[in-house]
């Protein structure tokens, strides 16, 4: 059994040394985890806030629970993908070393689904305000309750639908690590991801659209007319005021 597990090692490809140098290491570690903690906490906060039976007597906040959450994911997606594969690098531990891309490998594509999902919560938010404050007597039929609910279930099948061919741009292989003396999991691109007409249409051109395109016209549009609605309610306001005192 001995021989089988040297000859299965010599078999292996070298791992690949760290990638990261001393700025990145020092970046994603002093600059990014702040970030994070501060980043997870506030949120943590918002979700025990939100999840208040007084608060969501409020639809608009069914929204901001859900945005809540989904950037608490993304948080710790993000740390599963630039701070913990630093500190695994910069660590002796082998079970670090080897666990990490596995953690890497889910924390991408449910990271960019999480990110996607958040960017849409914000744009529902705009528009629920945008209906409140322009369209206030169809806003009473049309965001109650059940509207309410399919927005924001419509906003997370959305983002995992778009987001479903990230889970096949990376994957995890097995390699030959001289330092431990042992085969470790590591992570690498696949043929797909390295083809560059699917960089260009996933990364470039449905990316761009998708995450910011359609998201800032879509609240250019809706905060204008809510800037335009309330300043002519404002001169109404006014106008209605100057009438009462003059009458008096």
């Amino acid at each position: 059994m001995t021989s089988t597990v040297i000859y299965d090692a010599a078999e292996l490809p070298d791992c690949e040394p760290s990638v990261f140098n001393d700025i990145q290491a020092t970046i994603r570690l002093f600059g990014g985890m702040p970030i994070a903690i501060f980043g997870f906490i506030t949120n943590v906060i918002n979700v025990i806030v939100f999840c208040d039976p007084e608060m969501r007597c409020s639809l608009v906040n069914h929204f901001l629970l859900v945005l809540s959450i989904s950037d608490l994911v993304l948080l710790v997606c993000n740390f599963f993908m630039l701070i913990f594969p630093v500190i695994a690098s910069m660590s002796n531990n082998y079970l670090l070393h080897d666990y990490y891309p596995v953690f890497l490998w889910f924390a991408y594509p449910v990271g960019l689904s999480t990110q996607t999902c958040g960017v849409y919560l914000t744009v529902l938010v705009s528009v629920h305000r945008y209906l409140g404050v322009c369209h206030p007597f169809r806003a009473k039929r049309w965001v109650s309750g059940k509207p309410v609910k399919w927005a924001i279930i419509g906003s997370i099948v959305f983002s995992i639908v778009i987001n479903l061919h990230t889970w096949l741009e990376l994957d995890i292989r097995s390699c030959y690590s001289s330092s431990f003396n042992s085969p470790l999991r590591s992570i690498v691109l696949t043929p797909l991801r390295m083809n560059s007409k699917y960089t260009l249409i996933t990364k470039c051109i449905m990316y761009t659209l998708i995450m910011f395109i359609i998201p800032f016209i879509t609240l250019i549009i809706v905060n204008c007319r809510i800037v335009v609605a309330l300043k002519e309610s404002t001169r109404m306001r006014n106008g209605t005021s100057m009438k009462k005192s003059t009458q008096s």
